[in-house]
């Protein structure tokens, strides 16, 4: 199925995706920093104990309550709040697209920039039809100086929200930041 979609992907869709996989190698080092696999060795439980705790005591819709939660801190420009609400959410569940995205949303707000492009990248590779994901992406690449690759993933955000029922309002921003690139 996901081969199905990568191949109906357009070129710089495709090029996106090239560039995310290629950032998501740097961000699942990170992520195996903190828990290297040979610790793991299929037991969460041996290394989170935390969190599995915490996973075996929550409700699906107490997990859901924390996500809206860190969104709404960062709607609220609280990042730091943010940050702390997503580090649960991500250690819970760590190849979780909207929850990486808010991730490294919150590492964008902070400034944070090398980061958040590693977890944007690793969020848009789980979700490479994530328009929002891919402008945000092309934000941090822009600011981080890769101008180039910046430009694949405002591209690639703006045919992604062209489709029916997506944002417009991503497509514009990313249109707008395009337009001064170029």
């Amino acid at each position: 199925m996901i081969e199905d979609t990568v191949l109906n992907l357009s070129p710089a869709q495709q090029d996106t995706l090239d560039t995310a996989l290629q950032k998501t190698d740097a961000a699942m080092q990170r992520v195996l920093s903190m828990w290297p696999i040979e610790d793991i060795a299929g037991d969460t439980d041996a290394v989170l104990p935390e969190a599995a705790a915490l996973a075996e005591t929550r409700t699906p819709e107490q997990w859901q309550a924390l996500h809206e939660q860190a969104l709404d801190a960062l709607r609220h420009a609280q990042p730091e709040e943010a940050l702390d609400v997503f580090v649960q959410l991500v250690e819970h569940r760590p190849l979780d697209a909207p929850y990486l995205f808010g991730f490294a949303l919150c590492f964008q707000q902070l400034g944070q920039l090398q980061e958040a492009t590693g977890y944007f990248s690793l969020a848009h590779a789980l979700e490479p039809s994530d328009g929002a994901c891919a402008f945000r992406l092309g934000e941090c690449l822009l600011a981080l100086g890769h101008v180039a690759e910046a430009q694949d993933a405002l591209r690639a955000a703006i045919e992604l929200d062209a489709v029916a029922g997506a944002d417009p309002v991503v497509r514009e921003m990313a249109q707008q930041l395009l337009d001064q690139i170029l």
